[in-house]
């Protein structure tokens, strides 16, 4: 397999693979928000994980699309 349709699956997969780890610090920042009872900080927080996820289920729809064109014709 390769060429630019493997080289897009690829890039999609690191790119979901790097929003799933900014996902988890968002959940340890607000752990850590809580703990503090900063709740302004657990507004940010919450906004900015809540964007994240929506990220990565772009991410995950967009390979959910390449990847049978992709794999079908590599």
């Amino acid at each position: 397999m390769g060429g630019p349709g493997a080289e897009l699956l690829a890039d999609l997969r690191e790119l979901h693979l790097r929003a799933q780890d900014v996902s988890l610090h968002w959940v340890l920042a607000g752990q850590a928000a809580q703990a503090v009872g900063d709740q302004g900080l657990l507004g940010l927080v919450s906004a900015a994980h809540a964007e994240t996820r929506t990220q990565a289920r772009w991410i995950t729809t967009r390979l959910k699309q390449a990847a049978p064109q992709v794999l079908a014709r590599d």
